[in-house]
């Protein structure tokens, strides 16, 4: 059995991806409470003690997937929203990978957003990965930024 946790499940995204879940029949996660995620006083622990809570479950389940579909930010954040959104994902893949539970057993990550931004100001006529990246505003080089910090954390390694 797999248990998962959709980090952002009251979002747009983070609501579909937890219907598809829920019809598939896997078991889902959700911490309480719920995340301050406005108050960066709060937010680590808060993340620290729902990542514990969530390897348990992953424990007794045998198998756990993360979908993070959070944040604060919309397409018009300024920097330090997006600054605030990249720590609070940073803050919970280096629990993730600091978690000797999850490491244990069969897990997976997937970071999710709406990064099309990152290639705002490209001259090529079609986009695809192949493309270098051009963002232009705050927003697209803040969800870039958070797909380098994924892809360079050890998460990969440590459990995927």
């Amino acid at each position: 059995m797999t248990v998962a946790w959709v980090v952002g499940a009251g979002g747009l995204l983070g609501r579909a991806v937890t219907r598809q879940l829920r019809e598939t029949g896997t078991a889902l996660f959700s911490p309480s409470p719920r995340f301050a995620w406005q108050d960066e006083r709060l937010l680590p622990d808060q993340i620290a003690h729902a990542v514990a809570d969530f390897a348990h479950q992953a424990r007794q389940a045998g198998a756990w997937e993360l979908y993070w579909s959070a944040g604060i930010s919309g397409m018009g954040s300024p920097e330090p929203v997006m600054a605030a959104e990249s720590r609070a994902l940073q803050w919970l893949v280096d629990r993730l990978v600091n978690e000797p539970t999850l490491g244990d057993i069969p897990g997976r990550f997937l970071l999710t957003s709406s990064a099309g931004g990152i290639y705002a100001g490209s001259t090529e006529t079609l986009v695809d990965e192949s493309t270098p990246v051009a963002p232009t505003t705050p927003y697209a080089r803040g969800k870039l930024d958070q797909e380098q910090r994924v892809s360079q954390s050890q998460i990969e390694r440590a459990h995927v």
